[in-house]
């Protein structure tokens, strides 16, 4: 070289810091900007397809045009393109606008009907106008999320529970895998060959461009990525939604983790020692040289970095090295994954909830903004001071005596590692400690708010984004009166920020002996630190002022939030057992009986504990579930039951599932008729009635008006069979001293039921979707207005059960 300068491009060298892929690894998706199109007679997004590309019988009559080109791009795009999807009205039926890098499947005129569905169909291909798409996605990677900008578009009003679009993406092994329409319809030969799969259902925005940020769940199938099925829909339930809904998609794009020991970003710097140090220069990409050290260079291998020589040295080779980043720690089991500074080098997690003691067991509440408002000595979540004297502050005394000893943590109720903050490292966290910008303060630390209706305050962990789509916080740092409404969080957007790490304090109150105070207005929390033999230093919060280092009596029941230290050692979080199929609930039970409330519920890594409630309210903790399927059997009056459920973890390898969020809603009637009961039934005009249980059904003409089992050999097909082919139509009578107040029968479909004229007093009522087609009575009678009074040529679906509810006579 005879200038005696060297360029080198240190992204040959720097792998490690890269961690470039093989190039038999597909880790991006194609045409996720929807820049790329081809144009013969009809536009087609290049490695995308749609209804105008499907297959199946009904492909010509369900396949018209619905995706175009769009130049309505996404906020700050770069770009000039995005894809819209919308639906249509063919035969009075809703054709949702589907987007799909794999093929959609007409089958059927049902749009719930198994016969309609997409699927990876890698050996196949579309063609339109000539064009030719794939229709099969080959991928192999692993991402954590996938990001997509979307506008949700209504073509209408009134659209009642089915107001959503969805996006969807699976990730899946080297098969044809299908989604299906409905989830009752997938097998488990499909379900083996999912990776991963990520789902979002796309709430109405007013019309406005929206990025969402779905994470991908992984399942513990054996089976390595080979393929991505995608999918957009204008309406998330087949068949619903109005014509003309339109649906814009733009800009998918993947989110991976760091792999473990990479860093996300690496720095350039030259070794100690090294000769004319100052002769060396760094450039990244076509910018501007720079001297050595930079940092902040992209470790996901897009940049190339070039290093120069420009002394007098002869240089005869470079040897690049790099440092792995240490290992990041494993957010301990129960704890928030947001880190804090409480020191000077010290970090630590969150518990995921409040401390409490209920039914002799200790826990976190299953969420932050939870807490009991009133006292129990059965369920405890405001402690006085903890001594061996005390029982952990177990204790309703007003006598500081009775809490002398010394300081007893909290966090051996909990096992090892758990621990409460001292006064200085609350005061730390609170005053000190440096954080990322929030809301535009730098330092972001705190906020008051209400989260879920709550009062208290929320905690900003060190590093942190504000998620897409919530409000920013306003009052970051305040500790003046904000006032609690300043800020205001749904549940779901609380998710959201939980999920970014913050940890929410809620302004629990204080107990005095049985007597509790200020719920809703203050919060205390205590720390470690005694002040003096009758006081302990807490944390204070209320919607006018927050106290890092407030002090009270040990006889106050105060709230404890537990924290764990973030270290490299600590014990990795134990994955939860999951509900791979949700329990299906009895369509009807009758009071007293053994009918199972749910069935159908598979559990993976644990078994499936249910526990039953008369009201809908969430059970605080899982005491009183039990293993055993709950039936009627312990049910004494009519109405509606809640049914919970959680797994419970078979051994050490999982931890317990949170309590479903919903309950399964089973209808309970003081009598049913169905399979169990009724198989004799036989009704003939008025030569024939029928009387089971004290109820009797009889027709209201002399003949040519039936009402019969109907035995079709499968039990989910057989049921009474009214069949009318005269006028006068049926009635109900109720038992002697009672009185009718509702009647529900349960249809197998809406086959003749939905165009009946039913009757006075009589309603029809379905939801597809979910296999519902009612035909309801309601009222105060002894005996009902006829069902189908003004038929002649009627034969309905057959009925699978009738649940009666009855009072007694006035």
């Amino acid at each position: 070289m005879s200038k005696n300068k060297l360029l080198l491009l240190l992204a040959l060298l720097l792998t490690a810091a890269t961690g470039a892929w093989a190039q038999t690894e597909i880790t991006t998706i194609p045409n996720g900007d929807f820049e790329t199109w081809t144009y013969d007679g009809e536009d087609m997004p290049n490695y995308w397809n749609s209804n105008a590309t499907s297959d199946g019988s009904l492909a010509a009559m369900s396949g018209g045009k619905q995706l175009k080109r769009s130049t309505d791009v996404r906020p700050g795009s770069s770009g000039q393109y995005s894809c819209s999807i919308w639906s249509k009205s063919t035969m009075g039926v809703i054709n949702i606008g589907i987007l799909t890098s794999g093929r959609i499947h007409f089958g059927s005129m049902s749009s719930i009907d198994k016969a309609n569905y997409i699927y990876s169909d890698r050996d196949g291909s579309n063609t339109k106008n000539n064009f030719t798409n794939p229709c099969a996605m080959p991928f192999t990677g692993k991402p954590t999320a996938i990001k997509v900008w979307v506008k949700y578009v209504q073509g209408g009003t009134g659209y009642g529970n089915y107001a959503t679009a969805k996006f969807s993406a699976t990730i899946h092994g080297d098969a044809d895998y299908v989604a299906y329409n409905l989830a009752e319809h997938d097998n488990d030969n499909n379900k083996a060959l999912v990776v991963a799969s990520a789902e979002q259902e796309i709430a109405y925005n007013n019309g406005e461009w929206e990025q969402i940020t779905i994470p991908f769940n992984y399942t513990d199938n054996d089976v390595a990525p080979a393929y991505i099925l995608i999918n957009a829909y204008t309406n998330a339930y087949p068949g619903k939604g109005k014509a003309n809904d339109y649906l814009y998609i733009d800009d998918i794009e993947l989110e991976y983790a760091p792999e473990p020991g990479i860093a996300s970003t690496y720095t350039v710097s030259l070794k100690d020692g090294v000769k004319d140090a100052d002769k060396w220069t760094v450039k990244v990409g076509e910018g501007e040289a720079q001297a050595l050290p930079i940092g902040g260079l992209k470790g996901d291998g897009s940049e190339t970095v070039t290093l120069q020589y420009n002394g007098r040295l002869k240089v005869k080779c470079v040897k690049a090295t790099s440092e792995a980043a240490p290992a990041e720690a494993s957010v301990p089991d129960g704890a928030i994954n947001g880190k804090f500074s409480v020191s000077d080098g010290k970090q630590v997690y969150f518990s995921k909830g409040n401390l409490r003691y209920a039914s002799g067991a200790w826990s976190f509440f299953d969420n932050q903004y939870d807490y009991y408002t009133s006292y129990s000595a059965d369920a405890w979540d405001h402690f006085g001071w903890s001594t061996s004297a005390t029982d952990y502050g177990k204790n309703t005394s007003t006598t500081n005596s009775d809490y002398s000893g010394d300081f007893v943590d909290w966090g051996a109720t909990m096992g090892t590692g758990w621990r409460t903050l001292t006064s200085d490292e609350w005061t730390y966290l609170l005053n000190t400690r440096s954080a990322s910008s929030v809301g535009g303060t730098d330092n972001g630390r705190y906020a008051k708010a209400k989260v879920n209706d709550v009062p208290g305050v929320i905690l900003f962990p060190d590093t942190y984004t504000h998620p897409d789509g919530v409000n920013a916080p306003t009052g970051v740092n305040a500790t003046g009166d904000t006032g609690w409404n300043g800020n205001s969080y749904t549940a779901a957007d609380w998710t959201k920020m939980e999920s970014a790490g913050c940890v929410f304090l809620p302004a629990a109150g204080m107990r005095i002996g049985t007597s509790m105070g200020g719920l809703g207005s203050n919060g205390y929390y205590w720390s470690a630190t005694p002040n003096g033999p009758g006081n302990v230093y807490d944390v204070y919060i209320s919607s006018g002022s927050l106290v890092s280092a407030n002090f009270g009596s040990r006889i106050q029941g105060l709230s404890v939030r537990l924290v764990q230290e973030a270290t490299t050692d600590a014990a990795p979080a134990k994955p939860a057992a999951t509900v791979t199929t949700a329990p299906t609930g009895a369509a009807i039970v009758g009071v007293g009986k053994g009918t199972a409330l749910v069935s159908g519920g598979v559990a993976d890594g644990g078994t499936l504990w249910y526990a039953v409630t008369t009201t809908n309210t969430k059970p605080a903790s899982t005491d009183g579930f039990s293993d055993k399927v709950p039936t009627a059997e312990t049910i004494t009056a009519s109405g509606t039951v809640y049914v919970w459920y959680y797994v419970k973890a078979d051994d050490d390898t999982h931890s317990d599932s949170e309590i479903a969020a919903t309950a399964i809603e089973v209808p309970v009637a003081d009598i049913v008729w169905d399979a169990t009961n009724v198989t004799d039934i036989d009704v003939e005009g008025t030569y024939v009635s029928y009387t089971k249980e004290g109820i009797t059904l009889s027709a209201n003409d002399g003949e040519d008006i039936y009402a019969m089992w109907a035995d079709n050999g499968d039990p989910k097909t057989d049921g009474i069979s009214f069949q009318v082919y005269a006028l006068g139509g049926f009635t109900f009578t109720a038992p002697t001293g009672k009185e009718f107040t509702k009647i529900e029968m349960n249809a197998q479909g809406f086959y003749g039921w939905n165009e009946a004229n039913l009757g006075v007093g009589w309603t029809y009522f379905e939801d597809e979707t979910k296999n519902i087609y009612k035909v309801t009575w309601t009222g105060s009678a002894a005996s009902t207005d006829k069902l189908l009074p003004l038929t002649e040529d009627f034969i309905g679906e057959n009925v699978k059960s009738i649940g009666f509810y009855l009072v007694d006579a006035e």
